[in-house]
């Protein structure tokens, strides 16, 4: 592992999740070599200032707004990060993130031939269902892993090194944005071929790590037991409507071009893919994950509250049930702490408010 004094994690909160969630975000200011920029994407006037009063109250916490009238999706929000923050190295972390120490002393840099480490699986997941999750042509934000057992990072808790990242983003048409097969130029499918990566469809970040494993580079994941991730907190109040897939439906719609019958076969393919997402052990997965976000609602409000904890909540996986309670006793602590900040600086602007 390579330290390094100055790490900055870009924690990006959209419209109606920053009181609740700043608490998660302070908490990284428990690993002395941690900075937070805190990013709103799309949020009303009173979070961002939320945001700004919070980023005033300590010299390792900044502010940042995004330049969207709409919510951008989280791979355009990186890419502005990335353009507009030239530093050495690129960090990132969901808004569901909460730390529970001195996090840095295992996480570190990436070591030279290593352009990227990640850490903070969802709670909700055992780790055998994460490598489990490794078939067909559609790499989405739960898969980590290929068929031929290929670690190709996440999009929740990252740190990649500029200078290896700088040239993949550059080659990737839409950067950190999620590419289907049709956008992706033929001479870089071609290479992505070579490894006997097949792909139609490719969430945020993917197709850069791709190419970063083709160069030589190494991703690594980390195992950092001081990390908790939640998992999709945010996610939840973006979910599509039920029907046919969002981007399906969009490439109906498209005016008519030489590509017009390639998209509609990845339409296709993602809608077959979203229906294999039903299956039992998905629908398992899913109501395991909906129990999760919902106890841990209950913990958060009963923190806030200042209010007993709710019972501890029993999944059908005693792995789960470990890692849940790890993350509750964080939140009864950590959470704890960011949220008492939080108020104090909701209460001073309630007292200077005309």
């Amino acid at each position: 592992m390579n330290p390094t004094p100055e790490l900055t994690f870009n924690v990006i909160f959209t419209r109606g999740t920053v009181a609740r969630l700043l608490p998660f975000a302070l908490s990284f200011l428990q690993s002395p070599d941690a900075r937070v920029r805190l990013v709103a994407n799309a949020c009303p006037a009173e979070e961002v200032e939320l945001l700004r009063a919070i980023g005033a109250r300590e010299d390792r916490l900044s502010l940042h707004v995004l330049a969207f009238e709409q919510m951008a999706r989280h791979g355009l929000a990186l890419n502005e990060l990335f353009e507009r923050f030239p530093e050495p190295q690129f960090a990132f972390a969901d808004s569901d993130v909460i730390a529970s120490g001195d996090f840095m002393a295992r996480l570190g840099t990436p070591a030279p031939g290593q352009a990227g480490l990640f850490a903070g699986p969802r709670v909700w997941m055992t780790d055998a269902e994460r490598r489990g999750n490794s078939q067909g042509s559609m790499v989405g934000s739960s898969r980590q892993f290929l068929a031929d057992g290929t670690y190709v990072g996440n999009s929740y808790c990252a740190v990649y090194d500029r200078p290896a990242l700088e040239p993949a983003w550059h080659a990737a048409p839409l950067g950190f944005e999620g590419h289907y097969a049709h956008q992706i130029p033929r001479s870089l499918r071609r290479s992505l071929a070579k490894h006997g990566w097949h792909v139609r469809w490719l969430d945020t970040g993917r197709l850069i790590n791709l190419q970063l494993l083709a160069a030589g580079y190494e991703l690594v994941e980390r195992q950092v037991p001081e990390l908790h991730h939640v998992g999709g907190l945010t996610y939840r109040n973006y979910r599509p409507a039920p029907g046919w897939s969002r981007p399906f439906r969009e490439i109906l719609h498209k005016e008519p071009d030489r590509n017009r019958l390639r998209r509609i076969a990845e339409g296709i393919s993602m809608r077959r893919h979203n229906r294999q997402q039903r299956d039992p052990s998905k629908r398992l997965l899913n109501r395991r994950r909906d129990a999760v976000w919902a106890h841990l609602d209950k913990v958060i409000d009963a923190v806030l509250a200042g209010d007993p904890l709710p019972p501890a909540l029993t999944t059908d996986s005693p792995d789960v049930d470990g890692q849940l309670a790890d993350l509750v006793a964080t939140l009864e602590t950590e959470y704890r702490r960011g949220a008492a900040v939080v108020g104090e600086a909701q209460a001073a602007a309630l007292e200077t408010a005309p």
